[in-house]
């Protein structure tokens, strides 16, 4: 891990939302940051801000909370930070004298370049904290969503050594584990993994939604595993419409590849094709069981344990109030449906994975039995 080698006086946060007010709070908690400025359009979010001690001081002039600051970090929607980037451009005269500016945008190469030829004396350094939640607002601001998860940085060619390094040390006072790429690689990478899963989850929940229209069936069964493999269908619509434009290079090329693969699967379902199915799920198993399991990726990890209890009053209460008093915090509860017997599963989610083996060890000594999921 790198030492710091610098402080940093002043701290501007431009948007102050979940990740942003994430970031800003996980920097402020390394001692680090002597001060911190946030600038939103909003004056509510701002008060807010600063009331729950995300920032110092705020406000909605730009100009003003980057004067003097000596890392920047801007949080803004996709869409604004193309133009907040080369907002503060014009402004660099009056930042600090080593002034580096950030993003938390999902797509790098756009940004990247843009800095490239604005500023001459700041240093923009790309970043992508890859954290989240299906929370958002900076009232779920937590200082922690840093910890342990992976914070993309994608330096250009004119990014000094040294300007990066003093970046690097800080993010990693975070907890946060720091990776290098290319702006073009990180945007490949991630229209795999994260932007194109998210565009079929979608597709998924709308297919399912036409049928629910006339058939309230279709509603009551999604309510199980239907849910949990689509979750990531719940997040804001503007940031993946932006992300589909800004990122089209990558994410269409991959879309043209699932079609051709979704008809190569129909038409082994066509023709009744046993090895061949088969081997295609084969594939995917043990690709997936290969996946780290206790890693943070570009997708938010949801950490679960089934437990297989019996239909009686009261038993959910006793293993909440059971987790409860031990400080394991619970991110959400599901009731599967599916019975064998008298018995039922009872689906617990957490945001960490100590969080879930401190549960499935509890509710094992506790006599529950208990199932881990992967």
């Amino acid at each position: 891990m790198l030492e710091s080698t610098r402080p940093f006086k002043r701290l501007c946060l431009i948007g102050c939302g979940l990740i942003g007010g994430s970031v800003a709070l996980a920097l402020k908690a390394t001692g680090q940051i002597e001060h911190s400025i946030g600038v939103d359009i909003d004056d509510t979010i701002l008060d807010m801000a600063v009331q729950l001690g995300v920032v110092d001081e705020a406000t909605t002039d730009v100009q003003l909370g980057v004067s003097q600051a000596d890392l920047i970090v801007i949080a803004t929607p996709i869409s604004v930070t193309q133009a907040m980037i080369e907002k503060i451009a014009t402004l660099e005269d009056t930042l600090g004298d080593r002034a580096i500016i950030t993003d938390v945008a999902g797509i790098k190469s756009t940004m990247v370049d843009i800095a490239d030829h604005k500023f001459t004396r700041a240093a923009f350094i790309g970043g992508h904290p890859m954290a989240g939640s299906e929370k958002s607002g900076i009232t779920a601001a937590n200082a922690l969503l840093l910890e342990n998860a992976v914070y993309v940085l994608t330096p250009s060619s004119a990014t000094s050594t040294e300007r990066l390094h003093e970046l690097m040390a800080l993010l990693q006072a975070t907890g946060a584990r720091i990776k290098i790429l290319t702006p073009e690689t990180h945007d490949r990478v991630v229209a795999a993994i994260s932007h194109v899963p998210h565009i079929i989850a979608s597709l998924l929940v709308n297919q399912v939604e036409k049928r629910a229209v006339s058939e309230p069936l279709y509603i009551e069964l999604a309510a199980g595993g239907f849910r949990d493999i689509t979750r990531i269908a719940s997040s804001d619509p503007k940031l993946w419409r932006d992300t589909c434009l800004e990122n089209h290079k990558e994410i269409v090329p991959l879309l043209e590849e699932w079609i051709e693969n979704i008809q190569s699967l129909t038409d082994m379902i066509k023709k009744r094709e046993p090895v061949s199915i088969e081997s295609l799920f084969a594939k995917s198993r043990d690709f997936r069981d290969a996946l780290p399991v206790k890693s943070t990726g570009a997708i938010r990890a949801v950490y679960s344990v089934m437990v297989v209890v019996k239909d009686v009053p009261g038993l959910i209460g006793q293993i909440t109030t059971l987790l409860g008093e031990s400080s394991i915090s619970i991110r959400n509860i599901g009731i599967l449906e599916s019975r064998e017997g008298d018995d039922g599963q009872l689906l617990l989610q957490f945001d960490t994975s100590d969080f879930a083996d401190r549960a499935f060890l509890m509710l094992q000594q506790n006599n529950y039995h208990v199932i881990a999921q992967q």
